[in-house]
Order: structure tokens, then C-alpha cells, then sequence
């Protein structure tokens, strides 16, 4: 580069005091760099690729950091060869030539090829691990991440040269960048990547398809590998990386599953990439990688070929795909899973595992109340307490990744954390509000149920959030205690939910977000909003209110009626009988939603496709327009 200005990233060789030893035997070093010079965010064997504070930019000279351009042959001709490859891939990425490369490419989802890129699991990983076991490699993104990276040349036209497989390094380095960049602060993820290269003899079979096509490669590459399943070499490569996380990457041109250009498995931790990008163009494999390791740590596919769904579930944090093109107003957002952008939505970074939002409820039977930073104070010290939800900012908190798999809980109001006072590790100590230090007492892990609600447990001393005194009583405080199976009160649920019609992939929606009372319940396409999620809040003998997120009001049959015909609203909670619901899940996985008053179900009037139609009671019948999808 010409000036060095947009220098951002610089080189270290292991040598000179830069690695420490590996936690695991026999595993590789770990390069580290001076705190003040930058840090080590991507390491292939003994080269590693460090992110430079701002200003040290040019000081590249400075504690063993130096620019890719820098490096002359000789020094090269003494790397392995994988090694450097890094070094010239990096010194290809401080080229303009490769950022106006970037900037003029175009971009179409759809050439990923129809269905969607996740696959299905092949016969001879049959008897793999649970999901909780698989949990162990590639559960979210955060932390060390080790990559296992597979060249599968074959022969003729099947070769991978030496420039392909260059040109793909090139584009995972940027892929694996652009994680980086895009995570927490406190949660980035540090890259290490091994290499290996298998030359097959076995020719494409243009009449086979699906599994056959990936078992004609895949069985052979095993087998050089000296492996029989991929999980078992993604386990070499994370005990020989030392990482928390691993998965592996194929890089080949034999023809792929559903003749796409590249599809995942994560329940095998693997992904398979063509080395060219397929119908996509050099320069945008690496979207394709990472659209392909969104899919590894639990992120949907979000394009419209893929027939995604709204309703599903998904990563971390069992977030709906609420960016998903066939439900989402106008498309929904750019996002790499939707493969139109190197960039990501909000609902994608939750998969990820990185944040969620919400208010935090806990699930006493009854209980009406939420986690509420008392008075809406902006000070520190002031007390979390349980309040009935209105709504306020005081009672929304961003779970936030802060690494090791902790997560901090911001108050969206004050951008505050809760603290335990004084990191006591009493029974009953109070929980507060505080500004961010960083401490286990301000860390908590999410640990799920079997129920998929969950229990927040204090780093610093693996107690729980519970409420202190009477659990449906306002204004109580929200302490720690040791953990009790007996206290419903520290069980906990964050989520509050799009439910959508079947007939029309619609949202139940408040009308133009209003906060007033008898404003319309309707149908409408998906556009995120808190108007079109609810609180499922349990009450008695197996009934529910659903609490409107964006204003705190409950669906209500407008005037208690038993008619068919009656509109829905939102209304201020009374606690009678027509604003209580009953939740039935069918067998087609849908649900219907009975009014408790008149025994009759949520229904869109007319079984319409429509925006704005309204939602009505009417005596069930079993039409599309009566089933919901209730995440």
C-alpha cells in the first residue's frame, strides 16, 4: 500500500518471546503480542495475524510486528508453506487492488442454488454425538476457534492449483476478520487454523447425487486423513490447536449436494466450500465461508429459496429467524445469511450467541412481574427489584456475550450492569445496577432447562438470580441464592415471541404500534417491532396472557364477548376471563389459541392474506387461518 495509513493489521513470527506454551500437550504455541501494540486475532502454525491499536499503525517495526510487504524471499522461502501462504494472502489484503476488488463485486443470493445450504447428515456419521455433546465444538462464537482447513484436489478439471487454493486463503483470512470486527468487545473471537492437503484420483460421477455425491470425496479424504469421521478429525484438530471451539472446512471442486456452491453441517462441524465459488466469484468466497460458519454455530439460512421460517428457533439463545425473506417486511435486512451482504442483522448476531434483549421474567406460576431497575434511576448502586412490565426501558436488559461464555445483563436505560453489591457471596446478597469493571460479579452464566427457560448463576459465586422475599409480591428485591430446584423464582425467560399465521406467514400484530387501549389486533408481514411480540405469561390451570412487548397491554376479546366475529385488542390486564387464553399445539406443529371465556380461537377474518386484516374469535374449524406458529 502507498502510504501505510489504512494499515490496520501487521505480522508476527513466532520467536523472540512471542508464544506462550498451549494449555494442551503437544499442542501448537500460542503467539502473543504486547497488550499496547495490538493482539493476536488469527494464528496458522508459527505466523500471526495481529490487530494493531489505533496509532500503531505505523510503528509496524516495533515488538516483532511487522507489515506482510515487509517480508523478504528469503525469510518466506523459511516458512512452511501453509505459513506462507498467510504471509502472502496478508500482503494481498493491504492492496488497494483488493479492497476496490471488494467494492465493485456484485452479489445474488440466489445463485447458492435452491433449498437451503444446511444438510443433512451423512450415513457414515451415524451413531455421531448428541447435540449436547456436538455443543462441545461449534455451540456459539466466541473465544478460540480452531479450523481445520482441507484441500481435496482431484483429478483434471477437479485440481485445485496452488493460485486457487492461495486466492481461498486470501478470502477465509477476510471471512474470519470480518467475525472479529463485528463482535462484542469483550467476546471477540481469536481464529487458529491448521492445513492439509489430499490429492485424490477419483473422477466426478455426473449420475450421482445428494449423499453419494459428498461420500465420493469425503470417504477417500478420511482415509488419507487417517480418520473414519469428520468429527473425530475436527477433535485432532481442536486438541491440536488448543481451542475451545473447532470445526473444519473442505475445499474442493467436486460437484456438490443440490449442485450448490456450498452447504454445512453443523451437527458434524464441517462445511464444504468449491475453491472457486462456484456460480459466486472469486472475490466473494469470503462470503460464502461465512455465510457457511454462520450455519456451524447456529445461525438459519435467511434467503428466500431457502424456505426459511419465521417461527424457528435458533443458536444461542433460541432467537426466531426473524430476518427471514419470505416473512419479513420488504425482505428484512442485508445480512451474510441471507448471502446479499458481508454484513449482519440484528437476530443473526443473537444466534451467534453475541446478545439478546428482552425483559427477564421469572416463571412463578402467577407471576406478572419483571426484573425492573427501580425509579428508572441512572445511578449506580440503585436496587433491581420485580415490578409488573410497562414497558419502561428500566425493565429491557441486553444479555450480552463477555467471553468465557459469560454474559454481562445491561440495562437498556442506563447502559448499567447487574452487579451483585459488593461481589458478596452471601445468600440474599442484592443485586444492583453498576457501571461495567469487568468483574465476575457482574459475569453470569446461562445455563438452559429442560423446559428452555433458564437459571443465571453469579460468576464469582455460582449462586443464582432469584427473588428475595414473597415471588409475587412487587417491589421485592432480586438477590442471589444457592441454587434450589424447589424455587421457581430462578427460573427465568427472556423471550418474548412472534406468533404467525399459517395460512399467511403473517405476524400478529398492535396496530401502527399503538399503546392505547382497544387498539386493533391484526396481521401483518414480519418487521421485528415490539408490536409484533408477546410475553406468554403463565397464569392458572394451564391458561396464559400474552402481554404486548412494545406497550405492556394483553390481548383482550373486545368486550368479553362470546360472539363469533369479535375482534382482538389490547387492553390494560383486569384479569378476567377474556383477556386468559389457552395454548394447543397440534400435530402439524401449529398451534390454536383458545379464548378461556367462549371456547372459541384466534382467527383471521376471512382466512384473508391481506396486511392489516383483523384477528378475530370464532368457533374452531380447523383452518389455516385459526393455527399460529408460537415459537
Amino acid at each position: 500500500m502507498a502510504d501505510g495509513q489504512h494499515i490496520t493489521t501487521g505480522i508476527v513470527i513466532a520467536g523472540n518471546g512471542m508464544a506462550r506454551e498451549s494449555h494442551e500437550p503437544g499442542a501448537a504455541e500460542v503467539l502473543e503480542v504486547p497488550e499496547k501494540a495490538g493482539r493476536v486475532v488469527q494464528q496458522y502454525g508459527r505466523v500471526g495475524i495481529v490487530h494493531l491499536e489505533p496509532g500503531a499503525g505505523h510503528e509496524l517495526t516495533g515488538d516483532g510486528i511487522r507489515s506482510a510487504s515487509s517480508f523478504t524471499e528469503a525469510e518466506l522461502r523459511d516458512l512452511e508453506p501453509f505459513e506462507r501462504l498467510v504471509v502472502e494472502a496478508q500482503r494481498l489484503r493491504e492492496s488497494d487492488e483488493f479492497r476496490e476488488a471488494k467494492e465493485r463485486r456484485t452479489l445474488d443470493a440466489e445463485n447458492v442454488g435452491a433449498g437451503g445450504c444446511i444438510a443433512s447428515t451423512s450415513p457414515m456419521e451415524s451413531g455421531r454425538p448428541s447435540a449436547a455433546e456436538t455443543a462441545t465444538r461449534n455451540e456459539y462464537l466466541e473465544g478460540t476457534v480452531g479450523i481445520g482447513f482441507v484441500v481435496v484436489s482431484g483429478p483434471g478439471d477437479l485440481a485445485v492449483s496452488d493460485k486457487e487454493w492461495g486466492k481461498f486463503g486470501v478470502e477465509a483470512i477476510e471471512a474470519c476478520e470480518f467475525f472479529r470486527k463485528e463482535a462484542p468487545p469483550d467476546a471477540k473471537p481469536r481464529f487458529s487454523g491448521s492445513f492439509a492437503k489430499v490429492t485424490l484420483d477419483v473422477p466426478k460421477s455426473p449420475t450421482r447425487d445428494g449423499q453419494e455425491r459428498e461420500n465420493l470425496w469425503l470417504t477417500p479424504t478420511l482415509e488419507q486423513l487417517g480418520h473414519t469421521s469428520v468429527l473425530s478429525y475436527v477433535d485432532e484438530v481442536q486438541r491440536r490447536l488448543d481451542t475451545r471451539w473447532a470445526y473444519c472446512i473442505f475445499v474442493h471442486k467436486y460437484p456438490m449436494q443440490g449442485d450448490k456452491n456450498g452447504y454445512a453441517k453443523p451437527q458434524d462441524a464441517f462445511t464444504a466450500i468449491h475453491a472457486t465459488g462456484g456460480t459466486y466469484s472469486p472475490d466473494n468466497i469470503d462470503l460464502l465461508i461465512a455465510h457457511e460458519t454462520g450455519h456451524i454455530f447456529g445461525c438459519p439460512d435467511e434467503y428466500a429459496f431457502a424456505g426459511a421460517d419465521y417461527g424457528e428457533l435458533s443458536g444461542r439463545f433460541k432467537i426466531p429467524n426473524g430476518n427471514c425473506a419470505n416473512h419479513a417486511l420488504h425482505g428484512g435486512k442485508q445480512c451474510v445469511m441471507k448471502l446479499d451482504a458481508l454484513a449482519l442483522c440484528e437476530y443473526t448476531r443473537s444466534h451467534l450467541g453475541w446478545q439478546v434483549e428482552g425483559p427477564l421474567m421469572s416463571l412463578n406460576p402467577g407471576n406478572k412481574h419483571v426484573i425492573d431497575i427501580a425509579q428508572g434511576s441512572l445511578q449506580n448502586g440503585m436496587n433491581a427489584i420485580q415490578w409488573p412490565y410497562q414497558a419502561g426501558n428500566n425493565q429491557r436488559f441486553i444479555l450480552r456475550a463477555a467471553g468465557g461464555g459469560a454474559l454481562s445483563i445491561e440495562a437498556r436505560h442506563s447502559g448499567k450492569v447487574l452487579t451483585v453489591l459488593d461481589a458478596s457471596m452471601e445468600d440474599n446478597a442484592p443485586v444492583v445496577q453498576s457501571d461495567w469493571v469487568g468483574g465476575d460479579h457482574q459475569q453470569f452464566q446461562l445455563l438452559e432447562t429442560s423446559t428452555g427457560t433458564y437459571t443465571l448463576t453469579a460468576s464469582h459465586s455460582e449462586k443464582v438470580l432469584d427473588v428475595g422475599g414473597p415471588p409475587l409480591v412487587r417491589g421485592q428485591h432480586i438477590v442471589q441464592k444457592a441454587p434450589s430446584i424447589a424455587r421457581s423464582s430462578q427460573i427465568w425467560t427472556f423471550r418474548a415471541l412472534p406468533i404467525m399465521a399459517h395460512h399467511s406467514g403473517k405476524m400478529l400484530d398492535v396496530f401502527q404500534s399503538s399503546t392505547a387501549n382497544g387498539a386493533q389486533i391484526i396481521q401483518y408481514p414480519g418487521t421485528g417491532g415490539d408490536n409484533q411480540r408477546f410475553m406468554i405469561q403463565p397464569l392458572e390451570d394451564g391458561y396464559v396472557r400474552l402481554v404486548a412487548l412494545h406497550s405492556g397491554k394483553v390481548l383482550d376479546v373486545t368486550e368479553g364477548s362470546k360472539a363469533d366475529g369479535a375482534k382482538l385488542v389490547q387492553w390494560d390486564w383486569n384479569g378476567r376471563e377474556h383477556q386468559q387464553f389457552r395454548i394447543e399445539r397440534q400435530s402439524d406443529g401449529f398451534s390454536k389459541i383458545i379464548a378461556r371465556h367462549s371456547g372459541k380461537v384466534l382467527d383471521v377474518q376471512g382466512g384473508s392474506l391481506n396486511d392489516a386484516v383483523s384477528v378475530i374469535q370464532w368457533t374452531w374449524h380447523g383452518g389455516e387461518n385459526q393455527r399460529w406458529m408460537v415459537a
